[in-house]
């Protein structure tokens, strides 16, 4: 009985290490994330038995993030090697909209796999011109405004954060403070599930191939 529970003992605490040890390579899965935000029309996608309407278009608010997948081969050499893959990784963005009153906005991105080949993937991600309308009347939706509002990105993978940034990627330390300042304050705006991946815009369709395949709400 003596040997089954030491027996038991050792076993437990070797999956508890290598549990610690997965854990702690986890943030080594995504090794780079930069991040650009701009504002940016919606697109004019023309049909030929629809009348277009115009340059009157609104903006939208654009966030483009390139990530960096950690290397990790199952086999193979040079250009023939087989990656490994993770399953229902998700990136979850945060806004600080500046205006009168700032207001939190966020949203949540899911994918279905994401190859770690050592490779530059990319993500995009809008904000409808009706929030920037509605809690941000008055900034002006030009380069300037948009280099200096504060985003934050984060990897999700089972419920784990596995990498992220912030945005200005210069002042990324002061983001993070401005960002746990408003996570203590239960006076601040916050408009959940406002910011939105492109199958929700009319981005759904273009440089598709250039973007992973993302979960539609009922595939989650």
């Amino acid at each position: 009985m003596k040997n089954l529970k030491k027996l038991t003992f050792c076993l437990t605490a070797m999956f508890f290490v290598l549990s610690l040890h997965s854990y702690a390579q986890g943030d080594e899965l995504i090794t780079k994330v930069d991040i650009k935000c701009s504002f940016v029309n919606t697109p004019q996608i023309n049909a030929a038995n629809v009348q277009g309407l115009g340059t009157n278009l609104d903006w939208w608010l654009e966030i483009d993030v390139a990530y960096t997948m950690k290397s990790d081969f199952v086999g193979g050499k040079g250009a023939n090697q087989l990656s490994k893959w993770i399953d229902d990784m998700s990136i979850e963005y945060e806004i600080l909209l500046p205006g009168n009153r700032i207001t939190h906005l966020s949203g949540k991105v899911a994918y279905w796999s994401i190859a770690l080949d050592g490779k530059e993937h990319h993500a995009v991600a809008f904000v409808h011109p009706r929030f920037i309308q509605r809690y941000a009347p008055e900034i002006k939706t030009n380069t300037t405004t948009a280099r200096k509002i504060p985003i934050k990105v984060s990897f999700i993978l089972n419920s784990a954060p596995i990498g992220g940034n912030y945005y200005p990627i210069k002042d990324a330390k002061s983001v993070a403070k401005d960002f746990a300042a408003v996570a203590k304050n239960p006076a601040i705006n916050r408009v959940p599930n406002s910011i939105f991946g492109p199958d929700k815009t009319p981005w759904n369709y273009l440089n598709y191939d250039y973007y992973e395949l993302i979960k539609s709400d009922n595939q989650r």
